[in-house]
């Protein structure tokens, strides 16, 4: 056979490779975790499609909530949300609020390819998802401010 190992000296090199690809992939999985543990959480009521602004660090804004884990931010059905909280750099997750109180994680990144169609998981849903998320720092009188925007859309498809 042609494809077979030919020496222990092939098992030296394929073992430790081997380990460290399954080391490596063992890390990312632990960060993705550890990461999505600690995301801020953006929530929306259900059925709520659009453009979402926040605005941090503003004085007379909502005082931040936290549930000990994540920096929760209710959206208004405005669609823009005056904050207290600082900006921080921190990974994001975000919600639709049902009626029920359950919390149904949105999809992050638009669900179709290039051409508009749908593809991959989401071919065969009606996706809700988070797309053209944006962070900026503006000058706004002399203050430097950081403004999130994202937008909230449905695929259509089903």
């Amino acid at each position: 056979m042609t494809n077979e190992i030919k020496s222990n000296a092939d098992l030296k090199i394929i073992v430790p490779i081997i380990i460290v690809i399954t080391l490596l992939l063992c890390a990312a999985i632990f960060i993705v975790n550890y990461l999505g543990d600690r995301a801020d959480m953006f929530i929306v009521s259900s059925g709520f499609t659009g453009k979402i602004t926040v605005i941090y660090g503003q004085a007379d804004g909502i005082a931040e909530k936290n549930d000990g884990e994540h920096r929760i931010f209710d959206i208004p059905q405005s669609g823009i949300l005056s904050t207290q909280s600082i900006y921080k750099d921190v990974w994001n997750s975000y919600y639709y609020r049902m009626p029920d109180g359950k919390l149904i994680p949105l999809a992050q990144g638009n669900p179709h390819g290039m051409r508009g169609m749908p593809t991959g998981v989401y071919s065969d849903v009606d996706t809700v998802f988070v797309a053209d998320v944006n962070t900026m720092k503006v000058d706004i009188n002399g203050k430097q401010i950081y403004v999130t925007t994202y937008k909230v859309e449905k695929s259509g498809y089903k």
